[in-house]
């Protein structure tokens, strides 16, 4: 946890808002981001890409370029994560379009669904704490 022992009350109060209002943020959108995933995900029609090629970012950093058919046309979609490790060409991967416009797909497998959450939950909780702690400190004086 954060040693707000050696700063001001007010500093502290600051940085607990701070961090607070960052967490909310967070959790609105990955509530927001979490909620159109699953309306598309009701819709979407699932289907199997592969892997067909990379786009570099960074010296090591690679982002694996998928390939998928639908009704006989081809489409390339650039995957969401990037990895200094990524998945070899010719794996597959799931994703699901949209059968209005097959451009438009979410991946079956998206962590952010998870991950977001969580670090809005944890900024959330750390911000609460600091700047209850801080008030507290404030008015214990």
């Amino acid at each position: 946890m954060m040693n707000v022992g050696n700063s001001s009350p007010v500093k502290s109060l600051i940085l607990g808002v701070i961090i607070l209002i960052v967490g909310v943020c967070i959790l609105v959108f990955s509530i927001s981001s979490t909620k159109s995933y699953n309306e598309k995900n009701k819709t979407y029609i699932e289907t199997v890409s592969e892997v067909v090629d990379y786009e570099y970012r960074g010296d090591q950093e690679k982002t694996p370029i998928v390939e998928y058919e639908v009704n006989g046309v081809k489409y390339e979609k650039t995957h969401n994560s990037s990895s200094t490790n990524p998945l070899p060409r010719g794996s597959k991967v799931r994703l699901k379009y949209n059968p209005n416009d097959p451009t438009d797909v979410i991946w079956v497998t998206d962590a952010s669904n998870i991950l977001f959450p969580i670090v809005g939950g944890v900024f959330t909780l750390i911000g609460l704490v600091v700047t209850i702690g801080s008030i507290k400190k404030q008015f214990s004086k």
